[in-house]
Protein backbone atom coordinates (compact mmCIF):
# COMPACT_ATOMS: atom_id res chain seq x y z
CA UNK A 1 0.00 0.00 0.00
CA UNK A 2 1.41 3.73 -0.86
CA UNK A 3 0.64 6.16 1.41
CA UNK A 4 1.08 10.16 1.45
CA UNK A 5 3.58 11.81 3.84
CA UNK A 6 4.10 14.98 3.11
CA UNK A 7 4.90 15.50 -0.52
CA UNK A 8 6.73 11.82 -0.68
CA UNK A 9 4.96 8.71 -1.22
CA UNK A 10 6.95 5.61 0.81
CA UNK A 11 6.44 1.78 0.57
CA UNK A 12 4.92 0.50 3.53
CA UNK A 13 5.85 -3.24 4.12
CA UNK A 14 5.36 -5.35 7.25
CA UNK A 15 7.69 -6.08 10.36
CA UNK A 16 8.89 -9.40 8.25
CA UNK A 17 9.29 -8.16 4.70
CA UNK A 18 11.49 -5.25 6.62
CA UNK A 19 14.02 -7.57 8.53
CA UNK A 20 14.30 -9.86 5.30
CA UNK A 21 15.09 -7.01 3.09
CA UNK A 22 17.62 -5.38 5.57
CA UNK A 23 19.57 -8.44 5.95
CA UNK A 24 19.55 -9.09 2.39
CA UNK A 25 20.89 -6.01 0.99
CA UNK A 26 23.42 -6.26 4.31
CA UNK A 27 24.72 -9.16 3.32
CA UNK A 28 25.65 -8.23 0.08
CA UNK A 29 27.64 -5.25 1.73
CA UNK A 30 29.76 -7.67 4.44
CA UNK A 31 30.36 -9.95 0.89
CA UNK A 32 31.88 -6.97 -1.10
CA UNK A 33 33.26 -5.47 2.50
CA UNK A 34 35.36 -8.27 3.14
CA UNK A 35 36.79 -8.99 -0.52
CA UNK A 36 37.66 -4.99 -0.74
CA UNK A 37 39.30 -4.59 2.68
CA UNK A 38 41.96 -7.91 1.40
CA UNK A 39 42.52 -6.15 -1.54
CA UNK A 40 42.94 -2.94 -0.23
CA UNK A 41 45.20 -4.19 2.64
CA UNK A 42 47.63 -6.02 -0.12
CA UNK A 43 47.55 -2.47 -2.38
CA UNK A 44 48.18 -0.34 1.21
CA UNK A 45 51.19 -3.38 1.78
CA UNK A 46 52.61 -3.90 -1.75
CA UNK A 47 51.89 -0.51 -3.21
CA UNK A 48 53.68 1.54 0.15
CA UNK A 49 50.56 3.44 0.50
CA UNK A 50 49.26 4.54 3.82
CA UNK A 51 46.09 6.11 2.12
CA UNK A 52 45.35 2.60 1.26
CA UNK A 53 45.78 1.13 4.40
CA UNK A 54 43.70 3.50 5.95
CA UNK A 55 40.85 3.21 3.20
CA UNK A 56 41.06 -0.97 4.14
CA UNK A 57 40.71 -0.08 7.75
CA UNK A 58 37.80 1.89 6.97
CA UNK A 59 36.23 -1.53 4.77
CA UNK A 60 36.71 -3.49 7.55
CA UNK A 61 34.71 -1.23 9.77
CA UNK A 62 32.14 -1.38 7.47
CA UNK A 63 32.05 -5.28 7.65
CA UNK A 64 32.30 -4.46 11.45
CA UNK A 65 28.72 -2.37 10.91
CA UNK A 66 26.96 -5.14 8.58
CA UNK A 67 27.39 -7.75 11.37
CA UNK A 68 26.12 -5.51 13.92
CA UNK A 69 22.97 -4.65 11.73
CA UNK A 70 22.82 -8.05 10.84
CA UNK A 71 22.14 -8.68 14.61
CA UNK A 72 20.37 -5.64 15.09
CA UNK A 73 17.67 -6.94 12.32
CA UNK A 74 16.99 -10.57 14.12
CA UNK A 75 15.16 -8.25 16.91
CA UNK A 76 14.09 -5.04 15.48
CA UNK A 77 11.40 -7.09 13.47
CA UNK A 78 9.74 -8.81 16.11
CA UNK A 79 6.31 -7.65 17.26
CA UNK A 80 5.55 -6.29 20.50
CA UNK A 81 5.26 -8.25 23.88
CA UNK A 82 4.79 -8.50 27.52
CA UNK A 83 8.15 -6.65 28.03
CA UNK A 84 7.70 -4.10 24.89
CA UNK A 85 4.65 -2.84 24.31
CA UNK A 86 5.91 -0.59 21.49
CA UNK A 87 7.81 -3.49 20.24
CA UNK A 88 11.70 -3.39 19.44
CA UNK A 89 11.81 -0.43 17.41
CA UNK A 90 14.25 1.42 19.88
CA UNK A 91 17.11 -1.70 18.79
CA UNK A 92 16.96 -0.13 15.39
CA UNK A 93 17.99 3.66 16.52
CA UNK A 94 20.94 1.73 18.70
CA UNK A 95 21.70 -0.08 15.89
CA UNK A 96 22.40 3.08 14.24
CA UNK A 97 24.20 4.86 17.11
CA UNK A 98 26.46 1.82 17.07
CA UNK A 99 27.39 2.28 13.63
CA UNK A 100 27.95 6.06 14.00
CA UNK A 101 30.49 5.62 17.34
CA UNK A 102 32.26 2.69 15.36
CA UNK A 103 32.63 5.30 12.56
CA UNK A 104 34.32 7.95 14.67
CA UNK A 105 36.50 5.67 16.63
CA UNK A 106 37.82 4.41 13.44
CA UNK A 107 38.23 7.98 11.79
CA UNK A 108 40.06 9.03 14.74
CA UNK A 109 42.66 6.28 14.13
CA UNK A 110 43.02 7.06 10.58
CA UNK A 111 43.50 11.00 11.54
CA UNK A 112 46.58 9.75 14.16
CA UNK A 113 48.02 8.06 11.40
CA UNK A 114 48.15 10.35 8.64
CA UNK A 115 49.36 13.13 10.98
CA UNK A 116 51.89 10.86 12.25
CA UNK A 117 53.28 10.02 8.71
CA UNK A 118 52.84 13.40 7.16
CA UNK A 119 55.38 14.92 10.18
CA UNK A 120 57.64 11.95 9.36
CA UNK A 121 57.42 12.86 5.60
CA UNK A 122 58.37 16.28 6.24
CA UNK A 123 60.81 15.28 8.48
CA UNK A 124 63.01 13.71 5.79
CA UNK A 125 62.17 10.11 5.70
CA UNK A 126 62.26 8.26 2.75
CA UNK A 127 58.95 5.80 2.01
CA UNK A 128 58.92 4.31 -1.22
CA UNK A 129 56.23 6.08 -3.84
CA UNK A 130 53.23 4.30 -4.19
CA UNK A 131 52.19 2.23 -6.52
CA UNK A 132 49.80 1.52 -9.74
CA UNK A 133 48.42 -1.18 -7.64
CA UNK A 134 46.82 0.82 -4.86
CA UNK A 135 45.97 3.68 -7.41
CA UNK A 136 43.88 1.11 -8.89
CA UNK A 137 42.41 -0.84 -5.59
CA UNK A 138 41.31 3.21 -5.12
CA UNK A 139 39.38 3.12 -8.32
CA UNK A 140 37.90 -0.14 -7.63
CA UNK A 141 36.51 0.99 -4.39
CA UNK A 142 35.41 4.32 -5.42
CA UNK A 143 33.01 2.33 -8.49
CA UNK A 144 31.98 -0.76 -6.59
CA UNK A 145 31.27 1.26 -3.03
CA UNK A 146 29.53 4.34 -4.56
CA UNK A 147 27.51 0.94 -6.47
CA UNK A 148 26.75 -0.45 -3.27
CA UNK A 149 25.57 2.99 -1.55
CA UNK A 150 23.02 3.12 -3.63
CA UNK A 151 21.64 -0.21 -4.05
CA UNK A 152 21.61 -0.08 -0.22
CA UNK A 153 20.07 3.68 0.76
CA UNK A 154 17.73 2.71 -1.73
CA UNK A 155 16.30 -0.11 -0.10
CA UNK A 156 16.83 2.21 3.39
CA UNK A 157 13.86 4.25 1.86
CA UNK A 158 11.97 1.55 0.86
CA UNK A 159 11.29 -0.15 3.92
CA UNK A 160 12.07 3.32 6.40
CA UNK A 161 15.10 2.01 8.62
CA UNK A 162 17.34 4.19 10.16
CA UNK A 163 20.15 1.73 10.01
CA UNK A 164 20.07 0.68 7.07
CA UNK A 165 20.53 4.71 5.49
CA UNK A 166 23.07 4.58 8.32
CA UNK A 167 24.82 1.55 6.70
CA UNK A 168 24.65 3.09 3.67
CA UNK A 169 26.45 6.12 4.33
CA UNK A 170 29.21 3.59 5.68
CA UNK A 171 29.02 2.41 1.66
CA UNK A 172 29.63 5.86 0.72
CA UNK A 173 32.03 7.24 3.18
CA UNK A 174 34.38 4.65 1.63
CA UNK A 175 33.73 5.39 -1.55
CA UNK A 176 34.43 9.26 -0.96
CA UNK A 177 37.34 8.47 1.29
CA UNK A 178 38.49 6.12 -1.33
CA UNK A 179 38.17 9.52 -4.15
CA UNK A 180 40.89 11.00 -1.51
CA UNK A 181 43.04 8.24 -1.41
CA UNK A 182 43.43 8.03 -5.14
CA UNK A 183 43.94 11.66 -5.41
CA UNK A 184 47.00 11.28 -2.62
CA UNK A 185 48.28 8.19 -4.36
CA UNK A 186 48.35 9.98 -7.60
CA UNK A 187 49.71 13.28 -6.38
CA UNK A 188 52.66 11.34 -4.78
CA UNK A 189 53.47 9.58 -7.98
CA UNK A 190 53.52 11.96 -9.65
CA UNK A 191 55.40 14.73 -7.78
CA UNK A 192 57.55 12.91 -5.57
CA UNK A 193 59.99 13.77 -2.52
CA UNK A 194 58.15 15.31 0.26
CA UNK A 195 55.65 15.45 -1.58
CA UNK A 196 54.97 12.03 -1.04
CA UNK A 197 53.63 13.38 2.45
CA UNK A 198 50.01 13.72 -0.17
CA UNK A 199 49.45 10.31 0.65
CA UNK A 200 49.51 10.65 4.01
CA UNK A 201 47.34 14.00 4.13
CA UNK A 202 44.96 12.32 1.98
CA UNK A 203 44.54 9.48 5.10
CA UNK A 204 43.96 12.47 7.51
CA UNK A 205 41.05 13.98 4.57
CA UNK A 206 39.76 10.09 5.15
CA UNK A 207 39.72 10.46 8.51
CA UNK A 208 38.08 13.78 8.67
CA UNK A 209 34.93 13.28 6.23
CA UNK A 210 34.38 9.71 7.98
CA UNK A 211 34.52 11.31 11.53
CA UNK A 212 32.00 14.46 9.94
CA UNK A 213 29.53 11.09 8.72
CA UNK A 214 30.09 9.24 12.20
CA UNK A 215 28.51 12.76 14.28
CA UNK A 216 25.84 13.08 12.09
CA UNK A 217 24.80 9.31 12.45
CA UNK A 218 25.19 9.57 16.04
CA UNK A 219 23.70 12.51 17.01
CA UNK A 220 20.84 11.75 14.94
CA UNK A 221 20.33 8.64 16.37
CA UNK A 222 21.03 9.76 20.17
CA UNK A 223 18.06 12.28 19.27
CA UNK A 224 15.58 9.47 18.86
CA UNK A 225 16.76 7.23 21.90
CA UNK A 226 16.36 10.88 23.81
CA UNK A 227 12.56 10.38 22.66
CA UNK A 228 13.04 13.90 20.72
CA UNK A 229 9.42 14.89 19.08
CA UNK A 230 8.56 14.31 15.54
CA UNK A 231 9.67 18.10 13.62
CA UNK A 232 7.03 20.87 14.09
CA UNK A 233 5.83 20.08 10.47
CA UNK A 234 4.98 16.42 11.35
CA UNK A 235 3.25 17.47 14.28
CA UNK A 236 0.93 20.05 12.66
CA UNK A 237 0.25 17.66 9.79
CA UNK A 238 -1.46 15.24 12.62
CA UNK A 239 -2.95 18.01 14.01
CA UNK A 240 -4.80 18.95 10.66
CA UNK A 241 -5.46 15.00 10.49
CA UNK A 242 -7.23 14.69 13.90
CA UNK A 243 -9.23 18.22 12.96
CA UNK A 244 -10.60 17.20 9.56
CA UNK A 245 -12.47 14.03 11.13
CA UNK A 246 -15.98 14.40 11.53
CA UNK A 247 -16.75 15.05 15.30
CA UNK A 248 -13.29 16.69 16.41
CA UNK A 249 -13.06 20.42 17.84
CA UNK A 250 -9.95 21.25 18.71
CA UNK A 251 -7.15 18.79 18.59
CA UNK A 252 -4.06 19.79 20.92
CA UNK A 253 -1.71 19.12 23.71
CA UNK A 254 0.08 16.59 20.99
CA UNK A 255 3.25 14.84 21.75
CA UNK A 256 5.41 12.30 19.66
CA UNK A 257 8.35 10.27 19.03
CA UNK A 258 10.13 7.84 16.77
CA UNK A 259 10.63 4.28 17.66
CA UNK A 260 12.95 2.89 14.92
CA UNK A 261 11.00 3.18 12.13
CA UNK A 262 7.70 3.75 14.06
CA UNK A 263 5.54 6.28 15.43
CA UNK A 264 4.30 7.19 18.93
CA UNK A 265 1.40 9.77 19.09
CA UNK A 266 -0.85 11.03 22.09
CA UNK A 267 -3.45 13.79 20.89
CA UNK A 268 -6.31 15.45 22.85
CA UNK A 269 -9.62 16.30 21.23
CA UNK A 270 -12.57 18.00 21.98
CA UNK A 271 -16.26 16.90 21.53
CA UNK A 272 -19.75 17.90 21.74
CA UNK A 273 -20.41 17.44 25.73
CA UNK A 274 -23.51 15.88 25.32
CA UNK A 275 -22.52 13.01 23.20
CA UNK A 276 -22.94 9.19 24.69
CA UNK A 277 -19.51 7.49 25.48
CA UNK A 278 -20.23 5.07 22.46
CA UNK A 279 -20.02 8.26 20.40
CA UNK A 280 -16.84 9.58 21.84
CA UNK A 281 -15.51 6.62 21.53
CA UNK A 282 -16.24 6.07 17.65
CA UNK A 283 -14.32 9.67 16.63
CA UNK A 284 -11.46 8.83 18.97
CA UNK A 285 -11.03 5.83 16.63
CA UNK A 286 -11.65 7.48 13.69
CA UNK A 287 -9.09 9.69 14.80
CA UNK A 288 -6.55 6.95 15.41
CA UNK A 289 -7.00 5.19 12.18
CA UNK A 290 -6.63 8.57 10.43
CA UNK A 291 -3.24 9.47 11.73
CA UNK A 292 -2.05 6.05 11.16
CA UNK A 293 -2.55 5.93 7.70
CA UNK A 294 -0.34 9.38 7.60
CA UNK A 295 3.08 7.04 9.14
CA UNK A 296 5.44 3.85 7.40
CA UNK A 297 5.28 1.17 9.72
CA UNK A 298 3.49 0.29 13.01
CA UNK A 299 1.91 3.47 14.65
CA UNK A 300 0.79 3.94 17.69
CA UNK A 301 -1.84 5.98 18.70
CA UNK A 302 -3.36 7.54 21.90
CA UNK A 303 -6.35 9.63 21.94
CA UNK A 304 -7.88 11.64 24.96
CA UNK A 305 -11.25 12.77 25.11
CA UNK A 306 -12.83 16.10 26.77
CA UNK A 307 -15.93 17.66 26.43
CA UNK A 308 -16.50 20.81 24.75
CA UNK A 309 -17.55 23.26 27.15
Amino acid sequence: MVVPRGKLYHLVVNSEERSRAASRITFVGSAVNLSLTAVKFAAGIYGASGAMIADAAHSMSDLATDVVVLLGFRYIGKPADKTHDYGHGKIETLTAVAVGAGLFIVAAAIMLMGVRQVFSSLAGDVRASPGLFALGAAILSIVVKESLYRSTVAVGKKINSMAIVANAWHHRSDSLSSVGAAVGIAGAMILGGKWLALDSLAAVAVGVLIMKVAYDISIAGLKELLDESLSDEDENRVIDCAAAVTGVVNPHGIRSRKIGANVAVEIHIEVRADMSVAQAHDIASDVEKAIEEMFDGETFVSVHVEPRS
